[in-house]
């Protein structure tokens, strides 16, 4: 039942029990993270840097969910631009959409947001498949 909540929540409730699947998933701790109200995570794995943006919303996926992790993504490259670094970098959307419908009720996400994740190289992982990882 504490990773089903993951269904229906949002806010801390949400993120917390999504750092737990997202560390079971990569094999990595989160404890260091410090959260600095920028993204939700941020982590190191391979060689490759993740940083994603947990969302729990009422409605479908929109623009600016895709937008805010974005925003995170451009200013984590400035701050690489000015201490002269570059790091091969993954953008992860963790979407808990539609929350208050039965999961089987919830419409796929609209063509409009699924084409600007691929043109934006994002992925976006909603909590369903997550907690099916879980199982």
């Amino acid at each position: 039942m504490h990773y089903k909540s993951i269904l229906y929540t949002n806010s801390d409730e949400l993120v917390s029990v999504a750092f737990e699947i997202v560390e079971d998933l990569f094999d990595i701790s989160l404890k260091e993270f410090k959260d600095e109200k920028k993204e939700d995570f941020n982590f190191k794995k391979d060689g490759i840097t993740y940083i994603g943006e947990i969302k729990g919303v009422t409605n479908n996926v929109k623009n600016e969910h895709i937008s805010q992790l974005d925003e995170h993504y451009s200013k984590y490259l400035d701050i690489l631009q000015e201490e002269c670094r570059t790091e091969d970098i993954r953008k992860i959307l963790i979407m808990n959409y539609k929350r208050i419908r039965d999961i089987n009720d919830r419409n796929e996400i609209h063509i409009m947001q699924d084409e600007m994740v691929r043109k934006r190289d994002t992925l976006i992982i909603d909590t369903k498949s997550l907690l099916d990882y879980m199982n």
